[in-house]
C-alpha cells in the first residue's frame, strides 16, 4: 500500500512562488551599494582633499577675474585694488586654513565647474554632466534642498545647494559649495 505523502503547503499557508521584482532590485542596488561604500568607495581621504584644493583654486581663480574686471571698468576704488592684492599674495596669509574654511563653506560654484572637479575624465566618459544633473535634481529632492536659482528668492541660504525640487523648475545654471558636492558624492557614489 502508498502512502500519501503531506503536502508541504497547507490551506493555512500564505507563500507566494511569486518573485517581487521591484524589491529585488532594490535589495540588489542596496548591496552594491553598499560593498562600493566598503570596498571601493568614490571618496577617500585623499580625494576630498584634492576636491578641496581645486574647489579653493577655481573659487580664488573667479575672483580674481571679477576683481580684475572690475578694476578695467571706470569707476574701480582703491578697496578693489587691496582685495586683488591680498588674492595674489594668499599663500603668506597666516590665516590660511581658517579663511579657506570661509571660502568653502559660502563660495557657490557653478554646477558645471563642479561636475568637472568632482569627476575624473574617466568618469566623466560614463557619467555625462546630463546624467550628472538628473542625480543632482534626485539628490536634491532625497535631501530637502532648495535654494536660490540665481536670485528668484526661493528657498534658504543654509542647505549650500542652489537647486529647487520641482523639475520643471529645475535650473542647471545654479551651483554648490564645497560641502554639498562632498555629501552628494557621499551619498550618490
Amino acid at each position: 500500500r502508498r502512502r500519501r505523502r503531506k503536502s508541504a503547503s497547507t490551506s493555512t499557508s500564505t507563500v507566494s512562488n511569486i518573485v517581487d521584482r521591484n524589491k529585488m532590485r532594490m535589495h540588489i542596488h542596496e548591496c552594491n551599494d553598499l560593498h562600493f561604500k566598503r570596498h571601493n568607495p568614490m571618496l577617500t581621504h585623499i580625494r576630498k582633499e584634492q576636491i578641496k584644493c581645486r574647489f579653493l583654486q577655481k573659487i580664488r581663480e573667479q575672483q580674481k577675474q571679477d576683481l580684475q574686471q572690475n578694476l578695467q571698468q571706470d569707476g574701480h576704488s582703491h578697496e578693489e585694488e587691496v582685495e586683488l592684492e591680498v588674492l595674489e599674495n594668499e599663500d603668506k596669509d597666516e590665516n590660511k586654513e581658517e579663511t579657506d574654511l570661509q571660502i568653502l563653506q559660502n563660495k557657490v560654484l557653478s554646477f558645471q565647474t563642479c561636475y568637472e572637479i568632482l569627476f575624473t575624465d574617466a568618469e566623466r566618459e560614463h557619467l555625462t554632466f546630463e546624467f550628472f544633473m538628473e542625480d543632482i535634481h534626485a539628490f536634491s529632492q532625497e535631501h530637502d534642498l532648495y535654494m536660490n536659482i540665481a536670485g528668484s528668492g526661493k528657498g534658504s541660504d543654509s542647505n549650500h545647494c542652489s537647486c529647487s525640487n520641482d523639475k520643471e523648475d529645475f535650473d542647471t545654471s545654479g551651483g554648490m559649495t564645497y560641502e554639498s558636492a562632498i555629501t552628494f558624492i557621499t551619498v550618490m557614489q
